[in-house]
């Protein structure tokens, strides 16, 4: 029979035991975790690996890892008073040192009370600075660089007006280059261009037609005077049949001139086959 002091020591050892066993935490890749202990978080966060931690603290996991959100304004005024429609995509990283401040400060929801507000500020402040022509123009690029410095700026602006130091606002995030989705002008804005464009495209159209009627037209008059003239110096006594003759003369001998230079140009590669039937005459006496 077991004496109590043996009993007592194995019991203590197996408490122990459990004691130490769910006071070891696993920190995930990517991620922090914060420390609480009696209400108070700890200035220093556990990093990726196994850690001791007291039995009656408590960690909360924070991700470091780059995350993302898309912010999409359908009326963003440009600097000509012009509504337009702004999507960007901002990305950015927790500095893991900062987190038991940021934490205490905004307990996790910090995307929703200082990320997107910042985000909504950085798309109008930038977008006034251009008109919608640049913006969704050549100055695309100098608007991406516009939204980023302004990003930043309400970022650090929002988390010292909730009681960080500069130093920790400037620490807070690590944000890489937004990337711009879309920057368009107004639905009435668009209709308009392309109505202007449409009445370009038909002018070019009519301008072009009314070049090939006056051609027509000068070609035309200069057949016709051509045939004035070669008639005025045919003898008298010619008939109708005979004017109809040389006529259609004229004609055969300008299609097989078309038909011939079609040919060298290399238009046409099948030769049509000769009418059988002879050319009728009508009666025109």
């Amino acid at each position: 029979m077991k004496s109590p002091g043996l009993v007592i020591a194995g019991a203590a050892i197996l408490i122990a035991g459990l004691v130490a066993a769910e006071s070891v935490t696993i920190v995930q890749p990517s991620t922090v975790d914060i420390k609480k202990s009696m209400g108070h978080l700890d200035p220093d966060v556990l990093r990726e690996g196994p850690h001791l931690v007291a039995p009656w603290a408590t960690t909360i996991p924070v991700s470091t890892s780059q995350q993302y959100f898309t912010v999409s304004l359908p009326d963003v005024q440009s600097k000509d008073k012009l509504k337009m429609v702004i999507a960007v995509t901002f990305q950015f990283r927790k500095n893991g040192d900062i987190q038991p401040v940021m934490y205490e400060k905004f307990k996790g929801d910090d995307e929703n009370s200082i990320l997107r507000p910042a985000a909504t500020s950085a798309l109008r402040d930038a977008a006034s600075l251009f008109t919608a022509d640049e913006a969704t123009g050549d100055h695309r690029d100098d608007l991406v660089r516009a939204i980023q410095a302004a990003f930043n700026k309400a970022i650090q602006a929002n988390l010292i007006s909730n009681g960080l130091s500069p130093a920790q606002a400037q620490a807070a995030y690590i944000i890489p280059q937004v990337q711009l989705q879309t920057v368009t002008p107004p639905d009435r804005i668009l209709e308009a261009n392309a109505e202007k464009q449409a009445s370009n495209i038909d002018l070019q159209r009519q301008s072009i037609l009314t070049q090939i009627a006056h051609q027509q037209a000068s070609r035309q008059e200069m057949q016709g005077e051509g045939v004035r003239k070669m008639f005025d110096k045919l003898p008298a006594g010619y008939s109708a049949k005979d004017v109809y003759y040389i006529l259609a003369a004229i004609t055969l001998k300008e299609n097989a001139d078309s038909f011939y230079r079609a040919v060298e140009s290399g238009k046409v590669t099948v030769y049509p086959v000769p009418q059988s039937s002879p050319m009728t005459i009508p009666n025109l006496q």
